[in-house]
């Protein structure tokens, strides 16, 4: 379980050194209304990309590509970039991912 815990804080510092803070927090606590009850790390991922996506009307075209390249930046460096794997919550089953994908409008 710790293991657990120090990796989604690892990526939760590594993303908010990418975005910022005060973006950061604000999009977790965004993701945590978007996502189901015991998200898997692949699951919180997609839903701080959708609350990410949800802001981009309210952002300048530059700071929405700069958040997505860091928040996809802080995923694939801990093994959870697009290809990436899970079963559910479980630590089993899992499929590492470092890749990080191109972006487009």
């Amino acid at each position: 379980m710790k293991f657990t815990t120090a990796a989604k804080s690892a990526t939760a510092l590594e993303m908010n050194r990418n975005i910022g803070d005060e973006l950061g927090a604000q999009l977790v606590v965004d993701a945590l209304k978007l996502v189901q009850t015991n998200p898997s790390f692949l699951n919180m991922r997609d839903a701080i990309l959708a609350a990410l996506k949800d802001k981009q009307g309210s952002m300048d075209p530059s700071e929405y590509k700069s958040a997505w390249i860091g928040i996809w930046k802080a995923f694939g460096k801990f093994g959870m970039g697009p290809n990436a794997q899970s079963n559910g919550a479980q630590l089993s089953g899992i499929r590492a991912d470092f890749s990080i994908p191109t972006f487009s409008d």
